[in-house]
């Protein structure tokens, strides 16, 4: 009877852990585009900050996510732009509509490269030779009668 009531009781406590594990996960859903635009952002990357979940944006800039804990910080990145944070507290499936992100104003600058040393060549950087159509057909004949003679002997 006693290992009756120990099973009962251990059945319902993993019930209750698997149940409250269960309530606490969901999904977050939405699109991720361009701020000036609305054009999609193809390949964006969305992460739980701290973990290591994560997907990235289908060719219409849609993700699904799906999340471990009802609290979480999202980021959202992708090259060239700002990257950009959310809090969800939310509980179950959420959808966070469209997540527009910012071009990132850090460029590049000129680049500029010199020479303090210069080098004559002695031979020309290029070499060629220019034929003219009568002159190649004049050499494969007499290419043509050198071969005969030497053939002959």
């Amino acid at each position: 009877m006693r290992n009756h009531l120990k099973h009962f009781l251990l059945l319902a406590v993993l019930t209750i852990c698997f149940t409250a594990t269960a309530v606490a996960q969901g999904t977050v859903k939405g699109k991720v585009v361009d701020a000036e635009n609305n054009e999609p952002l193809i390949g964006a990357t969305v992460s739980v900050s701290g973990t290591t979940l994560g997907t990235v944006t289908d060719i219409d800039g849609n993700f699904v996510l799906k999340l471990t804990s009802s609290k979480a910080t999202l980021e959202f990145k992708y090259l060239g732009y700002q990257d950009k944070t959310m809090k969800v507290t939310q509980k179950g499936n959420v959808d966070l509509g469209t997540i527009a992100l910012s071009l990132d104003a850090k460029t590049l600058g000129d680049v500029v490269i010199t020479s303090s040393i210069a080098v004559a060549r002695k031979t020309p950087a290029v070499s060629y030779t220019h034929l003219r159509a009568h002159e190649t057909d004049s050499y494969l004949v007499c290419r043509l009668l050198l071969e005969k003679k030497k053939i002959k002997k």
